[in-house]
């Protein structure tokens, strides 16, 4: 049973200025769902708490508006995904009432209240019923086993001879992979083997997946040439088995799989390949992401449309096309509202995957919800790619340029996990290319040089550890293990003005191999810098946020922690936080203090710019506050055994009335 909003929505009014005029209020609403409209049932139990607050806790209270608004998150036609149901005149208010906090007083998070509705519901449509040429998703009870292979079959033959860019992609001449896997022809019996690539290859399907604690079936200088003769599919694991037959029955000859393709008892291999794991990757004619596949021995395809889910039917029709029809809504609690494609997965931890995803100009995504498809061309909705024949109009499109592009992906990457953590720079050598072919840019250590004063002030939440084998100098933020919060520089956008103080006397670093985007095995930073000893300030100047508290933690700015007068603050790198802070605090100072702890006063950073609430995601409020002059320094302590040589522990926020007078010294940071 529907009440007349929910049987009688018009898609045309979601995309539109007003949006579509649900319920008058909550009360209302809550009074259809209390008779039996199962859709306004739904909104309720949808209620993104986070956003909205709880509406049991009181509703509809005060002189504005309380109006229900119903929008498409994306508002074009053929892409709605999800419909957000809100109280927009209160939210509105809200956001008003937030940015006054901000400005006057510095305060970041406040819940609302009153509590307003904001939720959402995923959109799908049937391909028969007409509303789908609105609706983008289609419900996963309607397909069977092998429906995917005339939705993928359609996707690939558009993205490749309809989009104009596609076609200039696919149609230059390309370097392929070393070695390829042969997988014949549909039909063929004879079975795939290991090819070494020659001109003939020109497009190839690459594989993403997580190989987990059970290693697949890999190729070492023992089993190489048995693979060149043959691969029989009763010897490869059930997922490398499921891809082979799918690149087949897409039409595609050639397959790239790391574990086989690589030689994995060879350095020299593996080097060589590694690093040119990057294009691999960028110029793959498609990616196959195994996303919820813990080792190679899992089904993908049995894992798809495991998922169960509870549709309720909603009445819609078109204002402007003059038809009725249907959709499917739900609600997954599950799923961030910014993920209508439901891909967080076992995949999305994997640190490697991370270019891997970034670079592919076009995705395949299997889950228990979802049969998914990225892609490069036109600019993608979910994958953020770095290519040079579209990166100009990326860029523009989310507000990113290539160096603030750089650190939103870092960020990303060092959040995810690494089985070797001497790996680091080569799982993301591929997106450093990318940046310094884009920018001209020279790369040091994760770290740029033309902007090296701003990379250098990278902050953790306090919680990270440091590597167990040198992988990075402390500098760098590659010298912290993945899996941790690291905001990988000062300014991630041009809100922040970053002004150098301290001198770049030199950055050496030496390689593993001739690789500047490879392994590091040492590295020292020389720099001149105005430095004073923790010593020589009170114990009350020195102050440390509590732990999770990092500078960049939820405004992706490091002014957006407000600075307690004349007092310095302090976020290190690895420092656990105990419950007491105050005890925890001073044995933090004493800690210091008996180390020889310096700051060196590394940039000032000015901005003018206002807070600005994302007009898409209420929660994003993009917190720009109004500030002068910030004075950020690098927290250095002596290497043991080494008078000449210090390394970095954290970063420091000064006030101005305590940088005065600093000398200015040398110091090789290693």
């Amino acid at each position: 049973m529907l009440c007349n909003f929910c049987s009688n929505i018009d898609l045309d009014q979601l995309a539109t200025g007003d949006g579509y005029k649900h319920h008058s209020s909550c009360a209302d609403l809550f009074q259809s769902a209390k008779d039996v409209c199962e859709s306004c049932q739904l909104i309720v139990a949808s209620q993104w708490a986070k956003a909205g607050g709880d509406l049991q806790q009181g509703h509809d209270i005060g002189p504005l508006g309380t109006q229900i608004i119903a929008r498409a998150v994306n508002q074009v036609p053929g892409q709605y995904e999800k419909i957000r149901f809100g109280q927009e005149a209160r939210c509105d208010d809200h956001r008003s009432m937030l940015m006054f906090a901000y400005k006057l007083n510095g305060i970041e998070d406040t819940f609302p209240n009153p509590p307003f509705l904001w939720s959402f519901l995923t959109v799908t449509a049937n391909l028969d019923d007409q509303s789908s040429s609105y609706i983008k998703l289609r419900p996963i009870r309607q397909r069977s086993a092998e429906s995917w292979i005339k939705f993928a079959s359609s996707w690939i033959a558009e993205c490749l001879a309809g989009h104009e860019d596609c076609f200039h992609q696919t149609s230059a001449k390309i370097m392929p992979p070393t070695r390829v896997i042969d997988v014949g022809e549909e039909g063929d019996s004879s079975p795939p083997f290991m090819h070494t690539s020659g001109e003939e290859v020109q497009q190839w399907v690459a594989l993403s997946n997580c190989w987990g604690q059970n290693l697949p079936l890999k190729t070492t200088l023992q089993s190489l040439p048995k693979h060149q003769q043959a691969l029989p599919l009763t010897r490869l694991p059930k997922l490398f088995q499921e891809v082979i037959s799918i690149t087949r029955k897409l039409g595609f000859r050639y397959l790239w799989i790391d574990s086989l393709c690589i030689i994995q008892d060879s350095d020299e291999d593996w080097v060589r390949e590694s690093s040119n794991m990057g294009n691999i990757y960028k110029h793959c004619v498609f990616m196959i992401s195994a996303d919820y596949c813990r080792d190679s021995r899992q089904s993908m395809l049995e894992i798809h449309g495991t998922g169960k889910i509870d549709y309720v039917q909603q009445g819609c029709y078109s204002s402007t096309k003059g038809f009725r029809s249907v959709m499917y809504t739900y609600h997954d609690e599950k799923t961030d509202p910014d993920d209508p494609l439901h891909i967080s997965s076992t995949l999305a931890s994997r640190a490697w995957a991370h270019q891997e995803q970034v670079l592919s100009p076009r995705n395949l995504h299997w889950t228990p919800l979802q049969f998914g498809w990225d892609e490069l061309y036109p600019i993608p909705t979910k994958t953020i790619a770095l290519s040079h024949e579209r990166f100009q109009t990326l860029s523009k499109s989310t507000d990113y340029g290539s160096l603030e592009l750089w650190y939103h992906l870092v960020k990303q990457f060092c959040r995810r996990k690494l089985t070797f953590e001497e790996d680091t720079f080569a799982a993301i050598s591929g997106l450093a290319k990318e940046v310094k072919r884009l920018t001209g840019y020279d790369y040091r250590a994760g770290l740029w040089a033309q902007d090296i004063h701003n990379g250098l002030l990278w902050s953790t939440d306090g919680r990270a550890s440091s590597q167990q084998n040198y992988v990075a100098p402390s500098w760098s933020w590659a010298a912290i293990r993945k899996g941790a919060m690291v905001s990988p520089a000062c300014s991630r956008g041009e809100v922040l003005i970053v002004k150098s103080v301290a001198q770049i006397l030199d950055i050496h670093l030496v390689y593993a191999e001739a690789d500047e985007f490879g392994a590091v095995t040492s590295g020292k930073l020389r720099i001149s810098a105005p430095s004073k000893s923790i010593s020589s300030f009170e114990k009350s100047q020195i102050n440390y946020p509590p732990n999770r508290d990092e500078p960049l933690a939820s405004s992706g700015e490091l002014s957006a922690h407000k600075l307690i007068s004349s007092t310095i603050t302090c976020w290190l790198d690895t420092n656990a936080r105990e419950e007491d802070e105050e005890a925890d605090s001073s044995r933090t100072y004493l800690h210091l203090a008996e180390r020889g702890t310096v700051l060196a006063h590394i940039a000032n950073v000015d901005s003018s710019d206002a807070v600005v609430p994302d007009n898409n995601n209420f929660f994003r409020m993009r917190r720009k506050r109004k500030f002068q002059n910030q004075n950020w320094a690098l927290i250095l302590e002596p290497v043991v055994g080494d008078a000449e040589e210090w390394k970095r522990i954290g970063i420091a926020r000064i006030a101005d009335v305590l940088v005065d007078g600093w000398e200015s010294r040398d110091f090789t940071v290693i």
